[in-house]
């Protein structure tokens, strides 16, 4: 956001980087750009955040929570759209990527010890598993009544955690890159990270019976914390905001975070 002359009006919520380091041919721009933003600097990505603070030769950036896990899930809930003629359990399977055999056969072999059927959306990826084109809301509701799902998808795993249900994580085979070929990975790998999901994660060679499944009262205790760090940056964003000159519409916008720091 070069183009904003004053600095002060720049306020930034959560941005991704998608990976852990800069070209040498840009690093000093990056560099001068990041120091315009001050203290509202901030990214939703552990590794970026000491990546810049590194390059800074400070502690200035914030690290905080993908704004889809600021949001409480009853509010989700409400832009749910039923989705008919489901099996009364069943697995779901959000991929864009594809998976390799093993990883299919991993899932069947699931589903088979579970009695479960598997619902897939996004890419079209096994012909024997029923498929469904959906939009946002039906997105919601089949994540909300999923037995289990596994996923290669960012939000595929950010919405299982706001719902708390168990899931399984799948490094994405045909990745999304960039031109110099960097693989943009590292949203998920901070959310597990500072969640502790590492039991989320497939590995090859993975035993359906070792599946290990997710304490999700471990993992929203630690989604708490960082959900009040997230607020916090949020309100001394406002708060020092000079865009907002009125004192009685700042404090609304305050209130509307449904927060108070105190």
């Amino acid at each position: 956001m070069e183009y904003f002359e004053n600095s002060k009006h720049i306020l930034t919520y959560a941005p991704s980087m998608g990976i852990n380091y800069l070209l040498d041919e840009t690093k000093d721009e990056y560099i001068n750009l990041f120091k315009r933003l001050e203290k509202h600097l901030s990214v939703r990505e552990i590794s970026t955040k000491y990546y810049i603070d590194n390059l800074l030769k400070n502690d200035n950036t914030n690290f905080v929570l993908d704004p889809t896990l600021l949001v409480d899930v009853e509010e989700y809930i409400k832009l749910e759209n039923k989705v008919n003629n489901l099996a009364q359990n069943y697995i779901l399977v959000i991929c864009y990527g594809g998976f390799e055999d093993e990883q299919i056969e991993f899932i069947n072999q699931y589903a088979k010890e579970t009695n479960q059927e598997i619902i897939q959306i996004s890419n079209f990826v096994n012909k024997d598993w029923k498929y469904l084109r959906t939009g946002p809301s039906e997105f919601l509701y089949l994540i909300h009544h999923a037995n289990f799902i596994f996923t290669d998808a960012y939000h595929g795993m950010l919405f299982s955690i706001k719902y708390n249900k168990q899931f399984m994580c799948f490094e994405r085979i045909n990745k999304r890159t960039r031109e110099d070929g960097v693989h943009w990975y590292s949203r998920f790998e901070s959310i597990k990270y500072i969640l502790n999901l590492k039991n989320a994660e497939y590995k090859k060679n993975l035993n359906v019976k070792d599946i290990r499944f997710i304490n999700y009262d471990e993992v929203n205790n630690s989604l708490n914390y960082y959900k009040k760090l997230s607020y916090d940056f949020i309100f001394d964003e406002l708060k020092d905001a000079d865009i907002i000159q009125d004192k009685n519409i700042k404090n609304k916008y305050i209130k509307n975070l449904g927060y108070d720091k105190n």
